[in-house]
């Protein structure tokens, strides 16, 4: 069993994940908001020590739109829905995903010895999709805070800017388009979402669906976006098709809220 988890299993990602399973144990069992902070900034410190310590995925800005914005976004929207929701199945539920999701990117990082290989073939869709994750989170969350706590509309505003910047830019690096293009992208993709995130504040449904449809309609405006920049047809039929996809899900869920 040791000579497998040698062998297979990278020792510094499990411990990492052991860490970080821990912290979000404790921070399940406190009650105000100092031990909350605590908790969530070891989680966080946790995390950040275990990325710088992965071996190096290309110059640094690459592991910056591959790793560290995917997984720090990632990381966030757990903590931030974890600390959101109040029933303890979904709390749990939470805590599970977060430890899979961190196990499985810290052990892939630790593991590939030969990173311009093996990144396309492993690497690249855990991150989009940690990423997509985190997106969801901290707009749910941001919807959610803003309901609970009267979380003013201005900080919530800054906030779906941020994530919608970040994440968009390191999604349009992630499909190979250029600095170049993609930081002209990713200020219109984050506009956009801006203009929705205000449209959406006006729905009468819940903060779980609205953050459901603003991270709907980031993944739509992502992937209409990269149309234009694909040079391949397989790449403008896959990214037309998770397109449709899109949009009939935030159509679905939106007739599903009964808002329509």
């Amino acid at each position: 069993m040791a000579r497998f988890i040698m062998n297979y299993l990278s020792p510094k990602a499990l411990i990492a994940t052991v860490v970080f399973a821990i912290s979000f144990v404790f921070l399940s069992r406190v009650g105000g908001w100092f031990g909350a902070l605590f908790w969530v900034a070891v989680i966080l410190a946790a995390a950040h020590l275990a990325i710088r310590g992965a071996p190096r995925i290309g110059d640094a800005d690459v592991s910056r739109f591959t790793v560290s914005v995917p997984f720090y976004l990632g990381m966030l929207g757990f903590v931030t829905l974890f600390a959101l929701v109040e029933k303890p199945a979904l709390r749990w539920g939470i805590m599970a995903l977060a430890v899979f999701v961190v196990f499985v990117v810290l052990h892939t990082l630790y593991r590939s010895n030969v990173p311009e290989t093996f990144r396309p073939r492993f690497l690249l869709p855990i991150m989009r999709m940690t990423l997509y994750a985190g997106v969801y989170g901290l707009f749910t969350a941001t919807f959610g805070f803003m309901t609970l706590v009267q979380l003013p509309i201005w900080l919530g505003t800054l906030a779906v800017l941020a994530v919608a910047g970040l994440a968009s830019w390191s999604l349009l690096r992630l499909a190979g388009v250029g600095n170049d293009r993609a930081y002209p992208a990713a200020l219109v993709i984050t506009l956009l979402t801006f203009e929705l995130f205000w449209v959406t504040t006006f729905f009468p449904v819940g903060y779980a669906v609205q953050g459901w449809l603003l991270g709907g309609s980031f993944y739509a405006l992502v992937q209409g976006v990269m149309l234009r920049f694909h040079e391949t047809g397989r790449l403008e039929r896959r990214s037309r098709a998770r397109l449709i996809a899109a949009v009939i899900a935030i159509a679905f869920v939106a007739l599903a809220a009964r808002w329509v």
